[in-house]
């Protein structure tokens, strides 16, 4: 900043609102939401597996409870 005798590096290439203001800056910047979009859409696909991972796994649990329930009824019986 003029004046205030603190200047952060990189502050010269970009305007006062912190966007960038040349086609270099435009195409990094560009990349750069590229790449985030493209990790925030491979993040919601793992969480969407691992939902269906935690489903499979719990409906799994309770088909062992039940088998566990009947075996217990079947032994009190014997």
């Amino acid at each position: 900043m003029p004046g205030s005798g603190f200047c952060q590096s990189g502050d010269a290439s970009r305007g006062t609102s912190g966007t960038p203001n040349n086609k270099f800056d435009q195409e990094v910047s560009t990349r750069r939401d590229e790449k985030v979009q493209r990790q925030q859409a491979q993040n919601r696909e793992a969480a969407r597996k691992s939902r269906l991972r935690k489903k499979a796994y719990v409906h799994q649990l309770e088909q062992s409870r039940l088998r566990l329930a009947q075996l217990e009824q079947e032994f009190k019986q014997a």
